[in-house]
């Protein structure tokens, strides 16, 4: 078992959040505040349900919405997790899903291809409702693997953050960007957070 409670429910779930990645003392940092009252969680990429399992056992009143291509993952639907087949590579489904916003929490744990991390994140953000987060997991495959762009999606998500500020002359509405050599991590400011934290880190 892990070292957290979160550690130990991605353990007894079998995803490999826990046992490979070790995600659970950041995910139990960043989603505390979402542990005993009602949110909407949105993740794409559900492979072997696991992590839905995970969530639902860890965030009691969280209605949860998995995402993948693979016809298969209809068999992980239960009564607190639905899930939808669609291509985040498609831009009408991808505003389809920022329709059923909006999200306290966004994990993207798909493809991991920078080019479908960073549409995801330019069309679900608006969907981000204040004090949300969203996650995107294993940044380390752009690095390991031919992802078909020479632009990490760390580097891509930091620019695009300071130019939107240095462009609108206004605070960014990310509150706290973090990059890990695994994940990122964006908070969305909720009332009375000014300015922004970028903070770089590893997991």
């Amino acid at each position: 078992m892990g070292g957290t409670e979160l550690e130990s429910i991605f353990a007894l779930a079998g995803t490999d959040k826990g046992f490979v990645h070790h995600y659970g003392e950041i995910y139990e940092h960043l989603l505390a505040g979402f542990r005993d009252r009602p949110c909407k969680l949105l993740e794409i990429g559900v492979y072997h349900g696991a992590s839905l399992r995970a969530w639902e056992r860890y965030l009691s009143q969280a209605e949860i919405i998995g995402v993948d291509c693979d016809a298969a993952c209809l068999a992980h639907r239960s009564a607190r997790s639905e899930v939808l087949l669609g291509d985040v590579g498609d831009g009408e489904f991808l505003a389809v899903l920022a329709g059923r916003g909006p999200f306290g929490i966004v994990i993207d744990d798909g493809s991991h291809l920078p080019t479908h991390q960073q549409n995801c994140l330019t069309a679900l953000w608006p969907a981000v409702q204040p004090g949300g987060v969203y996650v995107i997991e294993d940044l380390e495959v752009a690095r390991t693997a031919p992802c078909g762009t020479g632009v990490s999606t760390t580097g891509w998500l930091l620019d695009r953050v300071w130019r939107e500020s240095l462009s609108t002359g206004q605070p960014n509405d990310c509150f706290t960007v973090f990059s890990g050599n695994l994940v990122a991590m964006i908070k969305r400011a909720a009332g009375g957070e000014t300015g922004m934290q970028v903070v770089y880190g590893t997991v």
